[in-house]
Protein backbone atom coordinates (compact mmCIF):
# COMPACT_ATOMS: atom_id res chain seq x y z
CA UNK A 1 0.00 0.00 0.00
CA UNK A 2 2.91 2.68 1.03
CA UNK A 3 4.35 1.68 -2.51
CA UNK A 4 1.19 2.66 -4.51
CA UNK A 5 0.55 5.82 -2.48
CA UNK A 6 4.24 6.80 -2.97
CA UNK A 7 3.71 6.11 -6.92
CA UNK A 8 0.37 7.65 -7.04
CA UNK A 9 2.41 11.32 -5.36
CA UNK A 10 4.94 10.46 -7.62
CA UNK A 11 2.85 10.39 -11.03
CA UNK A 12 0.77 13.38 -9.63
CA UNK A 13 4.12 15.86 -9.02
CA UNK A 14 5.40 14.78 -12.95
CA UNK A 15 1.26 16.01 -13.92
CA UNK A 16 2.23 18.99 -11.86
CA UNK A 17 4.71 20.47 -14.35
CA UNK A 18 4.41 23.23 -17.28
CA UNK A 19 1.77 22.49 -19.29
CA UNK A 20 3.66 23.46 -22.50
CA UNK A 21 4.26 20.38 -25.13
CA UNK A 22 7.43 19.24 -25.84
CA UNK A 23 8.10 20.60 -29.50
CA UNK A 24 9.77 23.61 -31.02
CA UNK A 25 5.67 25.35 -31.75
CA UNK A 26 6.33 29.21 -30.25
CA UNK A 27 8.14 31.83 -30.24
CA UNK A 28 12.03 31.99 -30.04
CA UNK A 29 14.75 34.75 -29.28
CA UNK A 30 18.32 35.07 -30.08
CA UNK A 31 20.62 36.65 -27.78
CA UNK A 32 21.12 39.74 -30.61
CA UNK A 33 17.28 40.14 -30.53
CA UNK A 34 16.09 38.53 -33.64
CA UNK A 35 12.65 36.44 -33.11
CA UNK A 36 11.28 33.69 -34.96
CA UNK A 37 7.91 31.87 -34.72
CA UNK A 38 7.37 27.82 -35.26
CA UNK A 39 3.71 26.69 -35.91
CA UNK A 40 4.05 23.17 -37.20
CA UNK A 41 5.00 23.76 -40.43
CA UNK A 42 4.98 27.63 -40.85
CA UNK A 43 7.66 29.70 -39.85
CA UNK A 44 7.93 33.16 -39.31
CA UNK A 45 11.40 33.85 -39.64
CA UNK A 46 14.07 36.19 -38.23
CA UNK A 47 13.55 38.65 -41.15
CA UNK A 48 9.83 38.21 -40.85
CA UNK A 49 9.05 36.41 -44.39
CA UNK A 50 6.00 33.74 -43.08
CA UNK A 51 6.75 30.40 -45.15
CA UNK A 52 6.45 26.80 -44.88
CA UNK A 53 9.74 24.18 -43.84
CA UNK A 54 9.98 20.76 -43.52
CA UNK A 55 8.59 20.25 -40.09
CA UNK A 56 9.49 17.64 -37.08
CA UNK A 57 8.29 17.61 -33.44
CA UNK A 58 11.97 18.26 -32.62
CA UNK A 59 13.47 19.92 -35.96
CA UNK A 60 12.85 22.30 -38.59
CA UNK A 61 14.37 22.83 -41.82
CA UNK A 62 13.92 25.98 -44.50
CA UNK A 63 15.18 27.98 -47.27
CA UNK A 64 15.72 31.55 -46.30
CA UNK A 65 14.05 33.62 -48.68
CA UNK A 66 15.24 35.59 -51.43
CA UNK A 67 14.14 38.94 -49.67
CA UNK A 68 16.24 37.93 -46.70
CA UNK A 69 19.58 38.47 -45.38
CA UNK A 70 20.93 35.30 -46.20
CA UNK A 71 19.18 34.20 -49.19
CA UNK A 72 19.24 30.93 -50.66
CA UNK A 73 20.82 29.60 -47.16
CA UNK A 74 19.84 26.42 -45.40
CA UNK A 75 18.35 26.52 -42.16
CA UNK A 76 18.56 23.37 -39.88
CA UNK A 77 17.00 24.26 -36.48
CA UNK A 78 17.28 21.59 -33.37
CA UNK A 79 15.44 21.81 -30.23
CA UNK A 80 17.78 20.74 -27.09
CA UNK A 81 15.58 21.37 -24.29
CA UNK A 82 12.36 22.98 -23.69
CA UNK A 83 13.66 26.04 -23.59
CA UNK A 84 16.98 26.40 -26.04
CA UNK A 85 17.73 25.34 -29.56
CA UNK A 86 19.99 25.72 -32.00
CA UNK A 87 20.23 26.80 -35.64
CA UNK A 88 22.40 26.02 -38.21
CA UNK A 89 22.93 27.62 -41.52
CA UNK A 90 24.97 26.69 -44.59
CA UNK A 91 24.35 25.93 -48.04
CA UNK A 92 23.17 22.96 -48.15
CA UNK A 93 22.01 20.13 -45.04
CA UNK A 94 25.34 19.10 -45.09
CA UNK A 95 27.02 21.93 -44.46
CA UNK A 96 24.26 23.39 -41.94
CA UNK A 97 24.54 20.49 -39.81
CA UNK A 98 28.53 21.50 -39.33
CA UNK A 99 29.89 23.70 -36.90
CA UNK A 100 28.24 25.32 -33.45
CA UNK A 101 25.46 26.69 -34.19
CA UNK A 102 23.74 29.85 -32.96
CA UNK A 103 21.70 29.18 -29.48
CA UNK A 104 18.37 30.70 -29.42
CA UNK A 105 16.01 30.52 -26.26
CA UNK A 106 12.16 30.93 -25.96
CA UNK A 107 10.87 34.31 -25.59
CA UNK A 108 9.86 35.59 -22.42
CA UNK A 109 6.07 36.04 -21.99
CA UNK A 110 4.65 39.22 -23.18
CA UNK A 111 3.77 41.76 -20.54
CA UNK A 112 1.46 44.82 -21.25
Amino acid sequence: MKTAVSLFFGLFLLAAGPARADSLDGNWCSKDGRRMHIEGPTVTTPGGGKMQGDYGRHTFSYIVPANESGAGSFVFLQQWSEEKMKMFIGADEASARQGDGQEWNRCAPATS
